[in-house]
C-alpha cells in the first residue's frame, strides 16, 4: 500500500476468469497483480502489500478459505481487505468466508458494474481509515515528543503542531498558528534562508536539511536560538514537510561560556610566553622589545602570504619563543661583546636543539616549535642546527628567518652598533636565495616599502 495508485491483486488458478476480472478493472487505473495459486498468493501479497485481494473461492491446491485464514494471520496482511469471488450461493459458504475474514463476496457470474462500485467503495473506505489510523497514532507520537514538532504544506503553511511547539510559538505574537507560514516565526534575517532549505526539501531535491537559527524576540523573552530539521513528509497523501524544532538556547549558551574560558586560558597562554619572552630579553641585555617587534611582522608577512588563522597564532607564538634555547647558554657567551671563538659557537649552535626539547614537552606550544627549532636554517643548506634546504624548511621558520635578522641588524647590540634602514635592506636583498626564501623577502620589502614598521610595546 505504498503506492499512490491502489494495487488490487487478482487470485484465481484459471487464465480465463483473471483475464475476465483484468479486462473489468484496467480503465479503473489500478495497478493489478495476479497469482494463478493459491499457495502464491501470501507470497506476492507480503511482497506488494496491495489496498484489495480478490480471491477465488474453488481452487484445487489451497482454497480461497484457507488462502483468507493464512492472510489474516499475517501481521502486515491482517487488514487488508478481501473480497470473495464464488459460485456458492448457499448461506454456510458465506458464513464459513466471514469466519476465516472475508470482507466481502461476489458471486459468479461477475455483474462488472457491482465489481467496479464495490471494488471502488471498499478501497476509498480502507485507505481513509489506514489514514485515520495513521493520522491518529502520528499525532500521539508528536504529541508525546519533547522537541517542537511542525507540519508544513507544499506552501510552508502550519497543518499540524504539538504542545512543545506552541510553547515555543505562540508566544510570539497574536497570529494564529494554523495556516501561518513557520518563517514568520523566525528572525527577518533567518526567514530567506528558512524558506532556500524548505524548497529544497519539498522539491526533492535534498531528503533533509538542517539549520541553526532563531526565532523572533517576545515582549518576554529575547531571541530562542534553535535548530529546525526538515524532512519530506506525507500527509494525507499530500506533500509535505515535517520540522523539527529543537531548543538550543542552552547549548548555545554552554557554547559561550565555553569559547569565553578557551579565550581565557589561551589568552593566560600568551601572556604566559610573552612574559617568558621579556625575561629572556631582559637576561640578553640587548633589544629592548625584540620578542613583541618580531611576532608583529612575522604574522604581518603570514597574513598577506595568505596562512591560516591557526598557522598565524602558532608563528606568534613561535616568535616569541624562538630563543628560549639560550636558556642553557651561560652567560659569558651570551653576554660576550665581541667576536665568539669555534667553541663558544658550537656551543650557541645548541639552543635550537634545546627548545625542540624543551617545547616538545608542553602539547599546546608543539605546533609553534618550527620557529625555534629551524629559525638559523639557510635557504642555501648552510645553516644549523640540521642544514635543511630550501623548502624542507618549515615555512613559519622561512618568515621568521629574515624578520630576526632585519631586527638584530635594525638594533642596538652588545657588540655593534645598529644599521641603518637602507643598509638593513640591501643585506635582505643581497642574501635573497642563499639565507633567505626569496619569496618571503619579496613580501617583507614590499612591507617595508609600503607600511610603517611595527613599534616595540
Amino acid at each position: 500500500m505504498s503506492y499512490a495508485v491502489p494495487t488490487v491483486l487478482i487470485v484465481d488458478d484459471t487464465l480465463s476468469a483473471r483475464r475476465t476480472l483484468e479486462s473489468l478493472l484496467k480503465t479503473e487505473g489500478y495497478r493489478l497483480l495476479f497469482a494463478a495459486s493459491g499457495a502464491e498468493a501470501p507470497v506476492v501479497a507480503v511482497r506488494e502489500k496491495p489496498d484489495l485481494i480478490l480471491l477465488d473461492v474453488m481452487m484445487p491446491d489451497m482454497d480461497g478459505y484457507e488462502v483468507c485464514r493464512q492472510l489474516r494471520v499475517t501481521p502486515e496482511l491482517s487488514e487488508v481487505p478481501i473480497i470473495m469471488v464464488t459460485a456458492l450461493d448457499d448461506r454456510a459458504s458465506r458464513l464459513r468466508g466471514l469466519e476465516v475474514g472475508a470482507d466481502d463476496f461476489l458471486s459468479k457470474p461477475i455483474d462488472w458494474a457491482e465489481l467496479r462500485a464495490r471494488t471502488r467503495t471498499i478501497i476509498r473506505l480502507n485507505r481513509y481509515r489506514l489514514l485515520s489510523a495513521q493520522r491518529q497514532r502520528y499525532e500521539l507520537l508528536i504529541r508525546l515528543s519533547p522537541d517542537g514538532i511542525v507540519m508544513l504544506n507544499a506552501a510552508g503553511g502550519i497543518i499540524l503542531t504539538n504542545e512543545a511547539a506552541e510553547a515555543l510559538l505562540i508566544p510570539l505574537g497574536n497570529r494564529a498558528l494554523r495556516g501561518a507560514p513557520l518563517q514568520l516565526f523566525l528572525l527577518e534575517t533567518e526567514q530567506a534562508r528558512f524558506l532556500e532549505a524548505f524548497d529544497r526539501v519539498i522539491s526533492g531535491q535534498a531528503p533533509l536539511e538542517r539549520l541553526e537559527t532563531w526565532l523572533l524576540e517576545s515582549a518576554d523573552t529575547h531571541p530562542v536560538a534553535v535548530e529546525i530539521s526538515l524532512g519530506r513528509h506525507q500527509w494525507e497523501e499530500h506533500p509535505a514537510v515535517q520540522c523539527l524544532v529543537r531548543d538550543i538556547s542552552g547549548r548555545k549558551a554552554a557554547e559561550l561560556e565555553r569559547n569565553r574560558l578557551f579565550k581565557e586560558v589561551t589568552s593566560a597562554y600568551d601572556v604566559t610566553i610573552e612574559t617568558l619572552a621579556l625575561a629572556l630579553e631582559l637576561r640578553g641585555k640587548d633589544m629592548g622589545g625584540h620578542g613583541r617587534r618580531v611576532a608583529k611582522m612575522s604574522v604581518r608577512i603570514a597574513e598577506i602570504m595568505g596562512l591560516g588563522e591557526e598557522e598565524i597564532v602558532n608563528i606568534r607564538r613561535g616568535a616569541f619563543l624562538h630563543d628560549i634555547g639560550k636558556i642553557a647558554i651561560p652567560d659569558e657567551i651570551l653576554h660576550k661583546p665581541g667576536p665568539l671563538s669555534a667553541e663558544e659557537w658550537t656551543i650557541m649552535r645548541r639552543h635550537p636543539d634545546v627548545a625542540c626539547e624543551l617545547l616538545a614537552q608542553i602539547s599546546f606550544l608543539r605546533p609553534a616549535i618550527v620557529i625555534p627549532c629551524c629559525h638559523h636554517e639557510k635557504w642555501d643548506g648552510s645553516g644549523y642546527p640540521r642544514g635543511l634546504r630550501g623548502e624542507e624548511i618549515p615555512l613559519a621558520a622561512r618568515i621568521f628567518a629574515i624578520v630576526d635578522v632585519w631586527d638584530a641588524l635594525s638594533s642596538e647590540r652588545v657588540y655593534e652598533p645598529a644599521w641603518p634602514e637602507p643598509k638593513v635592506i640591501a643585506y635582505c636583498r643581497n642574501h635573497s636565495g642563499s639565507h633567505f626564501d626569496p619569496r618571503v623577502v619579496e613580501v617583507f620589502l614590499d612591507i617595508l616599502e609600503k607600511e610603517p614598521l611595527p613599534a616595540a610595546a
